[in-house]
């Protein structure tokens, strides 16, 4: 860099008023050009953080468990439970060769919530215990054995 000044300082000093007027010009004009570039730049770092933050927090979403893990409080025959028949297994599988519609589950989940779910038909009737624990999925409210 010193180098470079040295030599631009000699080559000033033999410069007319008119090839110094160019020599600014042209300098001024590369000023310019820089800004515009620097300008740029800030604003493509910009997007680019504003992209990163939107992906971390995409990314959170996915840091969730699908599975929740819960205990089972009670187990109800739906015939004993006022309202039963609007709760159904829509899962429609039958893991005990036959229908699961005859059981309650009544489970708590950390967070103090306690859902009654039917048999999601993934468990065979008569397996879960009271005080078992079992594991919940969030989006489905679906109960697997652990």
């Amino acid at each position: 860099l010193s180098q470079y000044l040295e030599i631009k300082e000699k080559q000033i000093s033999t410069m007319s008023k008119e090839q110094l007027m160019k020599e600014l010009k042209k300098t001024e004009a590369k000023l310019l050009k820089l800004k515009k570039e620097i300008h740029q730049l800030d604003e493509d770092y910009e997007e680019f953080q504003q992209k990163i933050k939107m992906a971390k927090s995409e990314l959170e979403k996915y840091k969730r468990l699908p599975y929740v893990v819960c205990t089972i409080s009670e187990i109800l025959k739906a015939k004993d439970v006022v309202g039963a028949k609007s709760i159904t297994n829509t899962a429609k599988v039958d893991a005990g060769d036959k229908q699961n519609d005859d059981e309650l589950i009544v489970v708590k989940v950390p967070p103090r919530l306690t859902y009654m779910l039917p048999n999601s038909g993934l468990i065979k009737p008569g397996v879960l215990k009271v005080g078992d624990l079992a594991a919940l999925s969030r989006d489905r409210l679906q109960l697997i054995e652990l």
